[in-house]
Parts: C-alpha cells; sequence; structure tokens
C-alpha cells in the first residue's frame, strides 16, 4: 500500500498548530482526509499515551496501516446478496402497486344496472354460519326458506354479509371446534346448496371473519372459489364491498357492505356503520354490516345533507353460545333486511321480506 508519510504528517502539524480539536477527533480527519490508510483505532488509542507529541503517535499510526492482503472465493455473502436484481425487483414492486391500485379504481366502479320502471329489491343477509356444536344451532330452515321467497320476487337481488358457515379450521379455533356436531366437510357442502340455490339473485358476496379463516390458516379463499366454481357472476371482495345500483330512474343508488365495522355503542347498534359511512370515499346512501348476532336493525341517518341507511344483519343462529357468553340482546325474529328503489318514493327499508315482496307486487 503506496502513502505520503510526509504529506500526511505534515496535514496533522497543521492540524495541531491550530488547536482543532482532540486527538480521537483529529485521528477521525485524518481518516476521512487519507481514506486509503487503514487505520487501526485501536491501536491509535493504545499508543496515545506513549508520547505528547502528536508526531510520534502519527508515526505509530501509519507504521500499523499496512494491512494484509485477503481474498474470499465462493459463497459469500456479497455473492448471495448480488443474486437478487435490484433493479428487476424495483420494477417488480412498482408493477405490483400499479396492480393492486388499478384493482382498487376498479372496485369503486362496481356497477349493477337493471333496466326496468318498476321497483328494484335488493335483500341483505350473513351469519349463516352453518354446522352447529354444544348449545349452538342454526335454523336452517328458515334460511333456505327465505332464500326460496327471493326467489319468487321479481327484480329482487340479493347481498351476502359473511360468515356463510362455521369453519372452526384455523388453529386459535381448536378450544371452539371440539364441540362441533358437523364436520367442515359437511359445512361447507351445505353452504354449496345454499350458494346454489341463491346464486341466480345473488349480485354481491363479502368474507366474514370466520370465511377468512381458512386464507389466513391455509391461504384458500374457499368463497371465491365456490363461487367462481357455480358461476354465481357477483362481485366479491373479502372485506368490504362497493355496489352502484343504476336503474332507469335512479341513477347510481350506492351500497357499501361490510361484515365488520370499526366502533360500537349500547345504546345505538348501527353505530360503527354510521360512523364508517361519515368516513368513506364512496358515493353511497346504503351501509350494510353483521357480525354482532345481536338481531337485524334498519334505520336512517343523516350523510352529508341527505338521508342515508344504516343495516345490520342478523343471524339465524338461533341458540348460540357465542352471543350468550357476550351477554348480547336476545335477537329479533328478523335475519334477513330488505330496501325497495322505488320510482316515486325512493329507498323503502324493510326487516320483513314478505311485506317487502308484498309492497314489489302491488308497486310493479
Amino acid at each position: 500500500m503506496e502513502y505520503n508519510e510526509k504529506e500526511v504528517i505534515k496535514y496533522l502539524e497543521s492540524l495541531e498548530e491550530n488547536s482543532i480539536g482532540t486527538k480521537r477527533e483529529l485521528y477521525a480527519m485524518l481518516q476521512d482526509k487519507f481514506s486509503e490508510l487503514d487505520y487501526s483505532l485501536r491501536q491509535w488509542r493504545r499508543r496515545q499515551d506513549e508520547s505528547d507529541t502528536l508526531r510520534f503517535a502519527i508515526d505509530k499510526v501509519v507504521r500499523y496501516a499496512q494491512v494484509a492482503s485477503i481474498k474470499l472465493t465462493g459463497l459469500t455473502a456479497t455473492v448471495q446478496a448480488n443474486e437478487i436484481n435490484t433493479d428487476k425487483l424495483y420494477a417488480e414492486m412498482v408493477g405490483h402497486f400499479d396492480e393492486i391500485d388499478k384493482r382498487s379504481d376498479l372496485a369503486k366502479s362496481n356497477t349493477f344496472e337493471i333496466d326496468t320502471d318498476g321497483p328494484v329489491g335488493i335483500v341483505f343477509s350473513s351469519d349463516s354460519h352453518f354446522g352447529g356444536g354444544k348449545g349452538t344451532a342454526t335454523d336452517i330452515k328458515r334460511i333456505f326458506e327465505e332464500a326460496e321467497l327471493v326467489n319468487t320476487i321479481n327484480n329482487c337481488y340479493r347481498i351476502f354479509a359473511g360468515d356463510l358457515c362455521n369453519n372452526f379450521i384455523a388453529p386459535w379455533t381448536t378450544s371452539i371446534a371440539h364441540n362441533r356436531k358437523f364436520t367442515i366437510q359437511e359445512e361447507h357442502a351445505i353452504s354449496r346448496k345454499y350458494i346454489t340455490l341463491i346464486k341466480d339473485k345473488l349480485i354481491g358476496f363479502v368474507n366474514g371473519n370466520h370465511d377468512n379463516w381458512s386464507a389466513f390458516a391455509a391461504g384458500l379463499d374457499i368463497n371465491l372459489n365456490l363461487l367462481n366454481e357455480l358461476t354465481a357472476n357477483c362481485f366479491y371482495d373479502d372485506d368490504e364491498l362497493f355496489i352502484s345500483i343504476k336503474t332507469p330512474y335512479a341513477n347510481n343508488v350506492g351500497i357499501v357492505t361490510r361484515h365488520m365495522w370499526a366502533g360500537t355503542s349500547q345504546n345505538n347498534a348501527t353505530y360503527g356503520i354510521e360512523k364508517g359511512a361519515r368516513l368513506m370515499p364512496y358515493d353511497a346512501k346504503i351501509f350494510i354490516g353483521a357480525h354482532y348476532h345481536s338481531g337485524s336493525y334498519i334505520r336512517s341517518f343523516p350523510l352529508r345533507g341527505e338521508v342515508a341507511y344504516a343495516a345490520l344483519c342478523g343471524t339465524p343462529k338461533r341458540y348460540d353460545t357465542y352471543s350468550k357468553r357476550c351477554g348480547f340482546p336476545v335477537s329479533n325474529d328478523t335475519i334477513s333486511l330488505g330496501i325497495v328503489i322505488h320510482q316515486e318514493f325512493g329507498i323503502v327499508p324493510f326487516d320483513n321480506l314478505y311485506a317487502m315482496k308484498s309492497f314489489m307486487e302491488n308497486e310493479s
């Protein structure tokens, strides 16, 4: 290693004459200016007390500046790190972001258009929880009866808001699963039967927390695969779904559906939905939630100077140890909710599907 020792000493003397810093600070300056010298700070510190003159100390440092040459060959860390092409990786990450960004914009444009001069109905249901166990049971007969009822109503469609079956598949659900009456395979079989029944009326499907357990545990979105397999041509999201309903007389009636909304209140069952609606970027008037197993509610509330509606779907899980454990009130008899988009009255809410059917038939 070549260096000019006189130049080094001269530089240090100039620093010393001007009383610039401590010896350690001077050493740092030296290292910065003469980066080709591989100084040993430990050696420098050890020999500082051998002389009060900076010249002698620097002479010692220079003497120890020579380092033996080494060479590594093989699978070093540098070789392994360089196996990743960062330019290619950067381009892939940019492309991934652009893809997700495009999908997000596309999801905000979901539109269900129906060409009719009569009323259009949308039914909301959730939390069927097909399965059962010790102390828990779902009124499956009621679920299928309501599905068949909706199938008889002209221009009436439906959105499902999550928790199709119990699906105790995740590791953290084992404490619940040991009491189940039916296997996961049987739960999925009855789920298939139900989707087959409603698919021609289904325009939207959102996963619930139970549905997403398969994705968390095994990376498998069971409902997305089921809808695709049964050719259910509907909008879908695993968390949040926006759909705009468009008719000749009502342009873009927006509906946002989530299984779970942030925020609860013992004084208002739809508090979380209403709070979330005020924070959302969607042009929507109807906001649907589920999850709480505490009955079905639909109510109006003010939103940006207009009337909006918050709906909380109930559950046909008539005997529910979860609700009992949480202290929820006994659920009312309503399971599904609905709204009618009317050519004269605008949005008309219903918590009784039979009344909704009668209204639509009389107004058609």
